[in-house]
């Protein structure tokens, strides 16, 4: 149903949308950054930006943002291009009246930020527009963090501003990494947080300046809304006005600490361990292989995010050290004891790996989620003990 209306406002933009792109811009025209909060879909929960141009006397009231994407009919085929990084996104040009319609329908804010440039700079602004609408330019590899719908305005206003564009620092530059203010917007939703630290590498481990930061609408809104633009040689502020176009509901649900990954993986832990020493056999066995079969499975995912997609910030990623494919090996040796005798080296190694991680997760160059403690915890227990299990009979 949403991708329904989606296609239905986008139908409707594309009808009413005129040849008025090709007009000159007026002395009346103003250019501005349009910033929507975070919705409830997955692909809206970062937010949103756009530009709009509004000159009455041209009769022009157009949104150009670069956050679109076409819906595959065949729902494997989009997922799996979805999954491997190789959906192609697209800038489009919508009047503003049908661009707001979606926002207004979900109920999500809309902040408008007139932008203080002189006429020059909206001429060569619109200008670059256009160029960015053509067929050959429009579609575009999107990247979550460098290159998206956010970071195309960003590099688009730095462009055409250039020097004299003058960003005030931050209160959080430099404080968090990417990794940390992505975590911090679905704060809300953990078993996402836990899953997008899974998923991610190393390379959004880095610390975020104003630059980076941008990558979250909400941060650019928030860092321009202190910049300067230099008008003459003298520093003016960059956004001439703000204003609220929709007031809409915050769409952040609670989340219940009983159903958090925290929660539920200490609670593994807390039945691994007595189950283990208690020594019930069967129950012991079948409890041990579906940990290895859920984990080791796991890591099988890792490796694929990591070598079979187009997703550069998913690679290398350490979290495979100890979301171990290797698991999968350790099943069926478990259910024989025989098998489970010979492994006694084996389980030496996978005990010492694990026991550098937990010492070693200072220097690795990358966060890992904080669930994954009770995890790294009771395979390091496990193979310990399995090792001294086998060493009495070797």
């Amino acid at each position: 149903m949403t991708h329904f209306i989606k296609c239905l406002f986008l139908a409707l933009s594309i009808f009413f949308l005129n040849n008025k792109s090709s007009a000159q811009l007026s002395d009346k025209a103003q250019i501005s950054l349009l910033t929507c909060a975070e919705g409830e879909d997955i692909y809206s929960l970062f937010g949103h930006s756009a530009i709009r141009v509004n000159d009455p006397l041209n009769n022009i009231d157009n949104c150009y943002n670069w956050g679109m994407f076409e819906f595959d009919e065949d729902q494997v085929e989009f997922a799996t291009k979805f999954t491997k990084g190789r959906l192609k996104y697209y800038m489009d040009e919508q009047d503003f009246e049908y661009f707001m319609m979606e926002y207004d329908y979900f109920q999500r804010t809309v902040k408008e930020q007139v932008l203080n440039l002189t006429h020059e700079q909206k001429t060569d602004l619109w200008k670059a527009l256009q160029e960015n609408y053509l067929p050959e330019n429009r579609v575009y590899k999107y990247d979550f963090f460098f290159d998206n719908c956010a970071t195309r305005i960003r590099d688009l206003l730095q462009n055409i501003i250039g020097d004299k564009l003058v960003l005030k620092a931050h209160p959080n530059e430099n404080a968090y990494s990417l990794r940390e203010l992505l975590n911090k917007t679905v704060s809300h939703m953990p078993w996402l947080g836990f899953g997008m630290d899974l998923a991610l590498g190393s390379k959004v481990d880095i610390k975020a300046g104003n630059n980076k930061m941008m990558f979250l609408p909400k941060y650019m809104f928030e860092i321009y809304h202190e910049a300067e633009i230099l008008i003459n040689g003298k520093a003016q502020p960059l956004v001439l006005s703000e204003r609220t176009l929709i007031n809409g509901i915050n769409h952040e649900a609670e989340s219940s600490f009983w159903s958090s990954p925290n929660f539920i993986f200490w609670s593994l832990f807390f039945i691994s361990i007595p189950l283990t020493i208690t020594k019930i056999r069967f129950l012991t066995k079948f409890w041990d292989g579906l940990l290895l079969l859920l984990f080791g499975f796991l890591g099988f995912i890792i490796l694929f995010l990591c070598f079979g997609t187009d997703h550069l910030t998913m690679r290398p990623n350490f979290n495979v050290l100890w979301a171990n494919p290797l698991y999968l090996f350790f099943i069926i040796p478990l259910m024989s004891e025989k098998l489970h005798n010979k492994l006694n080296k084996a389980y030496l190694v996978m005990s010492i790996l694990l026991i550098l991680v937990i010492f070693g997760a200072m220097i690795i160059p990358q966060e890992f989620n904080s669930a994954t403690s009770p995890i790294i915890l009771v395979f390091t227990f496990k193979f310990f003990y399995w090792y001294k299990e086998t060493k009495r009979v070797v």
